[in-house]
C-alpha cells in the first residue's frame, strides 16, 4: 500500500520525465535523419559533380583526339608517301644503273662479236690471198722441176686454204702433192722439208683428218699416206 502511494504520488513527475525523454529521442532521431539526408545529398552532389566533370573531360579528350588523330594520320601517310617515294627513287636509280650496265655489256659484247666476225673475215681473206700466192708459186717451181720447194709451197697453200674454208682449192693442192710431188721425192727429202721449211706434211694430214667430219678429204689423205709409206728411204735410192 505504501509503494502504491509513492508511485501515485510521483506519477506526474514520471509522466513529465517520460515526455522529456521521448521528445529528446524524437529530436535526436530527427537530427540523425537530417544529417543522414544531408550526407546523402552531399554524396549525390559529389557524384553528380564528378560525373559532370568526367563527361566534360571525356568530351574535351574526344575533341582533342578528334583533332589530333586526323593530323597524326595525315602526318603518318605523308611520311609513308615520302618513304615510298624515296624507296621508289632508289629502286629506279638501281634499275637504271643495272640497265645501263646491261646495255653497256650488250653493246660491248656486240662490238666484240662484230670485231671478231670482221677479224675472222679478214683472217680468211688474208689466208685465201696467201694460199693463192703459194699455190701459184708452187706451180712455177713444179714446172722448173724443183719438187722439194714446190711441195713446201703446196703444204703452206693447203694450210691457208683450210683456214679460209676454201676446200675446192685445198683439194687441188693435195692432188698436186700426191700426184706430182711425192713420186719425185724420198722420205729423206720429205723430212728435210719438215726441218728446213718447217712444213710437216704428216702434221697437216692429221689436222685435216681431224677436221674432216663428213669424209670429203678421206680418200686423198689416205692416198697421200700410202704414197709416203712407199717412198724410198734415201735420196740416192730414188729411181732415175
Amino acid at each position: 500500500q505504501c509503494a502504491y502511494t509513492i508511485v501515485r504520488h510521483n506519477l506526474p513527475q514520471l509522466r513529465k520525465h517520460m515526455k522529456i525523454t521521448l521528445f529528446t529521442l524524437i529530436q535526436k532521431t530527427e537530427e540523425t535523419a537530417i544529417q543522414t539526408i544531408d550526407l546523402i545529398n552531399k554524396i549525390d552532389s559529389f557524384y553528380n559533380s564528378a560525373w559532370n566533370k568526367l563527361i566534360l573531360i571525356g568530351s574535351i579528350a574526344l575533341g582533342i583526339i578528334g583533332i589530333l588523330v586526323p593530323i597524326i594520320i595525315q602526318w603518318y601517310q605523308k611520311k609513308i608517301y615520302e618513304l615510298s617515294e624515296e624507296n621508289l627513287k632508289q629502286e629506279l636509280s638501281i634499275k637504271m644503273s643495272e640497265l645501263k650496265e646491261e646495255l653497256k655489256d650488250t653493246i660491248e659484247d656486240q662490238i666484240k662479236e662484230n670485231i671478231k666476225e670482221y677479224e675472222d673475215k679478214i683472217e680468211k681473206l688474208t689466208s685465201s690471198a696467201n694460199a693463192k700466192v703459194f699455190h701459184i708459186q708452187g706451180n712455177g717451181l713444179l714446172k722448173e722441176g724443183d719438187y722439194n720447194e714446190a711441195m713446201a709451197n703446196y703444204i703452206i697453200a693447203t694450210e691457208d686454204y683450210f683456214k679460209s674454208d676454201d676446200y675446192s682449192n685445198l683439194q687441188n693442192t693435195l692432188s698436186l702433192i700426191c700426184d706430182n710431188c711425192l713420186p719425185k721425192l724420198s722420205k729423206e727429202e720429205v723430212n728435210d722439208i719438215k726441218i728446213s721449211h718447217n712444213q710437216d706434211l704428216e702434221g697437216l694430214l692429221n689436222v685435216l683428218d681431224k677436221a674432216d667430219k663428213n669424209g670429203t678429204l678421206l680418200t686423198q689423205i689416205r692416198n697421200i699416206r700410202i704414197k709416203m709409206e712407199k717412198l724410198p728411204e734415201k735420196k740416192a735410192d730414188k729411181k732415175k
